[in-house]
């Protein structure tokens, strides 16, 4: 078990010394993501994985395309200028991704460790590892030989509340900066509209993602 972990641990320092590499070089911007979330991670290989520092750049990736389907969702069902949905829909989705997201995982991460998530719990498998991926969603336990597929899965787990998040505070930014155009809109409604077509888009990622690790038995987020 050490030596696997070691081994782990080499492999880590490896791509943390590619990462620097590209990024002195600046050759191509995503090699340098590819490798950047596993150098940011390294210090706490042996504390598991913060899904924060993996959810949370997968969000900001995607950001400018959940922007343009909620926006085109937002003018059609409104009917309003597409200028104007795709700013209230600009400043809504960042505001609950740089800040709710982050505020979010730090309560879940609490949930977890007050009820008793935040050590290995005495199940088997598969019992065990469908736990880790649930329970232990916002803070994955150094399962090493698992996280090829762990992780991808505790990030579709993490999309559940993360929708239910994004519903009822970018309900609020839409409210706000669309009201004095549509003041009888039902934001609430819309924002229920506007998400489940976003999310999709988000959970299909994620299959597709988790169908890859379990193919390969790699995963490029981690």
């Amino acid at each position: 078990m050490k030596s696997s972990r070691r081994k782990e641990i080499g492999k880590r320092y490896e791509k943390a010394k590619i990462c620097r590499q590209k990024i002195k070089d600046r050759k191509i911007w995503w090699a340098e993501i590819k490798y950047i979330i596993p150098m940011i991670l390294l210090p706490l290989a042996n504390a598991g994985v913060p899904m924060l520092f993996v959810q949370a750049p997968a969000l900001i990736i995607t950001l400018p395309i959940v922007i343009l389907i909620e926006a085109l969702i937002c003018a059609n069902y409104l009917q309003i200028p597409k200028k104007n949905a795709f700013g209230a829909a600009t400043i809504a989705n960042l505001i609950s991704t740089v800040i709710g997201f982050p505020v979010l995982w730090f309560a879940l991460v609490l949930i977890q460790m007050l009820t008793g998530g935040g050590g290995a719990p005495r199940f088997k498998d598969p019992w065990l590892s469908i736990y880790a991926v649930t329970v232990q969603a916002a803070w994955v336990l150094p399962f090493d030989e698992k996280l090829y597929w762990m992780v991808p899965s505790a990030m579709l787990i993490l999309l559940v509340p993360t929708f239910f998040m994004s519903v009822f505070v970018e309900q609020f930014f839409y409210r706000r900066i669309l009201r004095s155009i549509v003041p009888d809109a039902d934001f609430i409604k819309a924002s229920w509209k506007f998400h489940l077509a976003s999310y999709g888009f988000l959970f299909a990622l994620g299959l597709i993602l988790l169908a890859h690790a379990l193919i390969t038995h790699k995963s490029y987020l981690f």
